[in-house]
């Protein structure tokens, strides 16, 4: 814990100075304090490394660009939907288990970090779909055995980096020729998916430009198969 840091000092000291940026992380939250909903200035929110079990206190929060609630205990994302411009939402290292849709609301956001939550169900995801400003998705560390969504030709059509280390995936489709702008995809970890038996069946990469053919799949199913 950061005894440094006297929590309804800081939070008084940024309203009077209208400070940009609020740092809580690591101090022992259990609840998000009430006074944080009248900092409407506030830009960056850290509240990582607490143990806090609900999203809320944060509605006021409009001007709000990147909200870190990594480390905490949050199995739900609902208390989210009214950060309309929110750019920066970091929620890994929780027991996430659903996205429900009130992420749907969240048009502004460019990186959302889910790594190693509980996430299991690709129909989770589908609540994603409105988030058309969104560059990169991290989901590493969770529960994922099936990924098809990106077969939908308006699901995330921006997206850039897609990131999906540390699951138990067995089946995938990802399809360049809808997510034009992508330049990262990581698989690595996935050994289920990139096991001999597996490759020309379960794993679909469809290029635009009809530029991926089934020796570049094994190719990349050396690099991305670690023992």
């Amino acid at each position: 814990m950061n005894n440094t840091i006297d929590v309804a000092s800081a939070i008084k000291d940024n309203l009077d100075h209208n400070k940009p940026v609020l740092d809580l992380s690591n101090t022992g939250l259990k609840r998000i304090p009430e006074k944080i909903n009248e900092l409407t200035h506030l830009k960056y929110l850290y509240l990582s490394k607490n143990s806090i079990s609900k999203i809320e206190n944060l509605n006021n929060l409009n001007n709000l660009d990147y909200l870190d609630l990594s480390n905490n205990i949050l199995s739900s994302i609902n208390g989210v939907e009214e950060l309309i411009n929110l750019k920066k939402l970091d929620l890994s290292y929780n027991v996430i288990s659903k996205l429900t849709g009130r992420i749907k609301s969240l048009y502004s956001l460019e990186i959302l970090r889910l790594d190693y939550n509980n996430i299991q169900y690709t129909d989770n995801l589908l609540n994603l779909k409105n988030l058309q400003n969104l560059i990169t998705l991290s989901l590493n560390g969770n529960q994922l055995q099936e990924l098809k969504i990106f077969e939908d030709e308006k699901f995330l059509i921006n997206l850039e980096e897609l990131f999906i280390q540390y699951n138990k995936l067995i089946f995938l489709t990802i399809n360049f020729s809808k997510l034009q702008r992508i330049k990262l995809v990581n698989l690595c970890y996935n050994n289920s998916l990139f096991s001999e038996k597996s490759l020309t069946s379960n794993l679909h990469i469809v290029d635009g430009n009809n530029m991926i053919t089934q020796d570049f799949i094994k190719a990349i199913s050396l690099f991305f198969t670690t023992e």
